[in-house]
């Protein structure tokens, strides 16, 4: 049930939530226990299987190995190899980052959630502190 009625206390389901029927399983819909100050409990949708979410790692580039990264890149960064190719631009892409996965570390992966656009700082923080104030 989403919906509290304040002058009954009678609960129904008049809210809708919509996906695409090849997304329906991968994803869990429930709501909130807390209505948060509305008449309406809130929907959480999450989420369920980790490669819909976006892992990120960076570049230690100050544990990098600069010598090692100018040296290879000199000798398998040449105009000719790069221009005798069919995609100039991602061939030189593609030779860069080699060179970089060789020659400097990257930090440890992480799963990073892709929230929707108003799921920002703020409302992390605010829930957070709602959070603990119950427990």
């Amino acid at each position: 049930m989403t919906y509290l009625s304040p002058a009954s206390g009678v609960q129904s389901a008049i809210d809708l939530s919509m996906c695409d029927p090849s997304l329906y399983l991968d994803f869990s819909w429930k709501t909130h226990p807390d209505l948060c100050g509305s008449d309406h409990f809130p929907i959480e949708i999450t989420c369920d299987i980790a490669s819909l979410c976006q892992i990120n790692s960076s570049w230690k580039l100050s544990k990098a190995d600069w010598n090692a990264f100018s040296n290879k890149a000199k000798s398998q960064l040449s105009i000719e190899s790069i221009l005798d190719t069919d995609n100039p631009v991602g061939t030189f892409t593609n030779s860069l980052i080699d060179i970089a996965n060789k020659t400097i570390p990257k930090s440890k992966l992480r799963v990073v959630k892709n929230y929707t656009v108003w799921y920002n700082d703020r409302i992390i923080r605010a829930k957070t502190r709602r959070i603990m104030k119950s427990t």
